[in-house]
């Protein structure tokens, strides 16, 4: 995951492996989504689609996506605010907390497979 900031607006960029399934955060606000590289599924409010880059997109509030990489695949968010504290971001931002994103100590999936490991 790479972080950027510029006038009021802060990106979030993953790079998601082939084969990798991946949930989103649910997020309190719409925002812009783009595809810069790769093809994967992606599951919407009409079923599951196919989204090959480039693409670029609107996720509204209160969605959780799903996905499946098909091949090595960039997503990047885009979304308006002046914080620039992560923590904080993540709070503003998202319904989830940053302890339970981003493999945080409250991370559901990092607590099982340390549970497995």
């Amino acid at each position: 995951v790479r972080n950027f900031w510029c006038n009021g607006m802060y990106a979030r960029e993953m790079t998601i492996p082939a084969g990798t399934v991946l949930t989103g955060a649910v997020h309190k606000t719409e925002h812009f989504t783009v595809v810069s590289k790769g093809r994967m599924h992606l599951m919407t409010d009409d079923g599951v689609v196919e989204v090959t880059a480039p693409f670029i997109g609107t996720s509204k509030a209160g969605i959780k996506r799903v996905g499946f990489a098909l091949e090595e695949t960039v997503v990047t968010t885009f979304h308006v605010t002046s914080e620039t504290e992560l923590s904080k971001l993540v709070a503003e931002l998202c319904e989830s907390t940053e302890a339970e994103l981003m493999g945080g100590a409250d991370n559901v999936q990092r607590q099982n497979n340390l549970l497995e490991g």
